[in-house]
C-alpha cells in the first residue's frame, strides 16, 4: 500500500528527471473501477516491454498503450491492443515470445502500481511521450520509423506519433 501510494503520489506532483515531466497535479479519481483483465494487460506490457528501462520508461510504455485504446486506428481495450497481430509479428514483441518469464520482483510490483494510477487516471495525466503510439529500442530501426514523428528518447526507447 505504501509503494502505491508513492507511485500515485510521484504521478501526481511534477517530477523531472532527465527533463522528463512525469505529470501535473490533478486529483485521483478513486471512485473509477478497473476490469483486472486490462489491469493485467497493461502490468505485464509494462514489465515486459521495459526490463532494465527506469521509471519514466515505464510510464511512457503505459502512456502509449493507452494512447493506442483511445485511437481510432486501434482496438479499443487495453489487452486487445496488447495482443494486437498481424501477419508478420505481435505489436509488442514479448506477445510472441511463449517462454517468458513469469513477472516477479520490484519491476512487476511497479508495473503493477503504475497500471493501477494510469488506468485511474489517464486523462488527467500529461503524456511524457507526447501522444506516442509506437516505440522501438535504439539499437533498432524498423522500416515503419521513417514513416512517423519521433517525440521523443525516453531511455533506450525511441518513441513516435502519426
Amino acid at each position: 500500500m505504501i509503494r502505491l501510494l508513492l507511485v500515485i503520489l510521484i504521478l501526481l506532483i511534477p517530477l523531472h528527471v532527465s527533463n522528463i515531466s512525469v505529470s501535473k497535479i490533478v486529483p485521483l479519481k478513486v471512485e473509477k473501477t478497473i476490469d483486472q483483465r486490462e489491469y493485467n494487460c497493461l502490468a505485464q506490457n509494462i514489465y515486459y516491454e521495459t526490463r532494465g528501462e527506469g521509471y519514466d520508461g515505464m510510464v511512457a510504455v503505459a502512456m502509449v498503450t493507452m494512447n493506442r485504446v483511445q485511437h481510432k486506428s486501434f482496438p479499443k481495450t487495453v489487452c486487445d491492443v496488447v495482443h494486437q497481430r498481424n501477419d508478420i509479428a505481435c505489436q509488442f514483441s514479448w506477445v510472441c515470445n511463449e517462454s517468458l518469464p513469469t513477472p516477479k520482483g520490484t519491476s512487476w510490483d511497479l508495473s503493477k502500481d503504475i497500471a493501477y494510477v494510469i488506468l485511474h487516471m489517464y486523462e488527467d495525466l500529461e503524456d511524457i511521450t507526447q501522444g506516442a503510439l509506437f516505440f522501438h529500442a535504439e539499437h533498432v530501426a524498423p522500416y515503419w520509423s521513417k514513416k512517423f514523428e519521433m517525440t521523443k528518447q525516453i531511455g533506450k526507447h525511441l518513441f513516435y506519433r502519426i
